[in-house]
């Protein structure tokens, strides 16, 4: 079967974490900025539109449908662009919330030992009070908890560093064979970090801040306790309303992925309801980015008379506002909203 013109001008288009830009077609002014296969000047055949990234290396790669047959090498070619593509927008992402979590690990251990050794001397009397051991208990065991994430961090560090997200193709060469062995490779190790619950780890480790920084209001107000109680109960106020807050703006997620509140820790709370709350044979969205699609879907036709209303006020340029105008008077005058209209598969609307 032939290839439609749609798929003649795009095979496929996948943007940098860093962009926001999709080419629609080739477009060599702009081959910097997007990952993709385009038509190469050669007939029947694609390439990779992104100069400088490993899987340039490969060349063209033929059309990966011709006729009834697959063309095998396009389609190692395709798991080549998007699992770079993943593995570096994932890594990253991982990689820069790990080292904030070991900044804020050194400043807390930094905070809370000076204030432990003070505190130990309430236990030097003769006749230490309750206050005396819940506080040194509490600032001890944040302690122990904070520097535990620290080690965390460092060794998920050291464990995605083994996976080599950035290498695992760098070695292949044109031949199929190669590009075909090193995919094998990604895929093992990839299905290891899901096998052995390294995403899982990742999101439980801010779970320890938490409880650290619980552990030090607890020894905050317990030291304060014994010198002013007064100022311990504006304290223990204070904590109590950000305790709330955080607790009330973590859990909403949970509930309602529209929610702009997203942290690890509310997916993986998230994935923990999932996995306890889940009917045997019902499928449900395993996370809350499967949630959110799940709840894009519903909300398609509404979504996309609101795009295009946004576009018409927050637009730029005029033409970008009367494109938006354009598409809003089109989408009031059809009776069917969504993807199947003529507005998105590529004719002008002004």
């Amino acid at each position: 079967m032939g290839r439609t013109d749609d798929t003649d001008q795009l095979y496929s288009a996948r943007t940098r974490p860093s962009t926001a830009a999709v080419r629609l077609g080739p477009d060599p002014s702009n081959t910097a900025d997007t990952v993709g296969l385009i038509r190469s000047p050669q007939p029947g055949a694609y390439e990779f539109a992104d100069r400088g990234h490993p899987e340039d290396r490969f060349g063209a790669f033929p059309d990966p449908v011709e006729g009834d047959d697959v063309d095998m090498t396009a389609v190692w070619a395709a798991y080549v662009q998007e699992a770079s593509a993943f593995d570096q927008e994932r890594f990253t992402r991982w990689s820069q919330r790990l080292d904030v979590q070991l900044l804020f690990n050194g400043l807390y251990v930094a905070v809370t030992v000076p204030l432990l050794t003070e505190t130990s001397n309430l236990l030097k009397v003769d006749e230490p009070t309750r206050a005396a051991y819940v506080t040194n208990t509490a600032l001890a065991v944040g302690t122990i908890l904070s520097v535990t994430s620290a080690t965390l961090c460092l060794h998920c560090k050291h464990w995605l560093e083994g996976y080599k997200a950035e290498g695992l193709f760098r070695g292949a060469t044109e031949r199929a064979e190669s590009i075909q062995q090193a995919s094998r490779l990604r895929q093992y190790r990839h299905e290891g970090l899901q096998k052995f619950l390294l995403p899982y780890i990742l999101d439980a480790i801010p779970l320890l801040i938490y409880y650290s920084l619980v552990c030090f209001a607890v020894g905050l107000v317990g030291f304060l306790w014994g010198l002013a109680r007064f100022i311990a109960f504006i304290v223990l106020g204070l904590c109590l309303v950000v305790l709330l807050m955080h607790f009330t703006t973590t859990i909403v997620q949970c509930f309602n992925p529209q929610a702009p509140y997203r942290t690890p820790l509310a997916s993986f709370l998230y994935r923990v309801r999932h996995r306890m709350s889940a009917p045997k044979g019902q499928s449900r969205p395993r996370s809350l980015e499967e949630r959110e699609m799940q709840d894009i879907r519903a909300k398609e036709a509404e979504l996309d008379s609101k795009a295009v209303q946004w576009l018409k006020r927050n637009g730029r340029w005029a033409h970008t506002r009367q494109m938006g105008a354009a598409a809003e008077a089109r989408f009031a005058s059809s009776e069917k909203l969504g993807y199947e209209g003529d507005i998105l598969s590529g004719s002008t609307c002004v």
